[in-house]
């Protein structure tokens, strides 16, 4: 990773820790091998000096990653957003 960042040209790094926890074949985010991995990108990333996103899942998140270095966070995905839209239109036209 620490080669990665220090590649000319990349702006940012995107942890995705849903795909991450995934291909890492653990259950959670939580997962402390998936906080690990995470963990050292985001320092490859600082020491890069480069701007680091990743999804988050809850907004309490936000506050740890930040300290770490992240600086801009997905929050949910846009099927997501769409299903909610979804609800909130059933729910304000429901009789």
């Amino acid at each position: 990773i620490d080669a990665i960042a220090a590649v000319d040209g990349i702006d940012a790094l995107f942890i995705g820790r849903a795909d991450l926890t995934v291909s890492m074949g653990a259950e959670s985010m939580d997962d402390p091998r998936v906080t690990d991995a995470v963990e050292r990108i985001c320092a490859a990333g600082v020491a890069a000096n480069r701007t680091i996103g990743m999804f988050v899942a809850r907004t309490e998140d936000i506050h740890v990653w930040r300290a770490r270095g992240a600086s801009f966070f997905i929050l949910q995905s846009d099927q997501e957003f769409l299903l909610a839209g979804a609800r909130a239109l059933v729910a304000a036209t429901a009789s």
